[in-house]
């Protein structure tokens, strides 16, 4: 017999959907964005890259960003600022 999902469990199904569609749709975008500025493929990807784990730590609060696509372009230009004061 099947158990049903807690609704926490199922929460974090849905917040992991989430997560997953937000990826898909904007990684490419912004890697592009992270790479013109930096002029570098391991230094963009690695900008994305803690782009998107900025996001998984905020998971719980995906729902309530007015805008994702300017919070997260916003969040990789710091990145990339924070990254060329290095």
């Amino acid at each position: 017999m099947r158990k049903l999902p807690t609704p926490k469990l199922q929460q974090e199904n849905d917040l992991e959907l989430l997560f997953a569609g937000i990826f898909k749709t904007h990684e490419y975008r912004l890697y592009t964005l992270a790479l013109r500025l930096t002029k570098s493929d391991l230094y963009a990807k690695d900008i994305i890259q803690e782009v998107f784990l900025k996001l998984w730590e905020h998971r719980d609060s995906l729902r309530s960003i007015d805008n994702i696509e300017a919070w997260l372009y916003r969040l990789t230009e710091n990145k990339v600022i924070d990254f060329l004061r290095k």
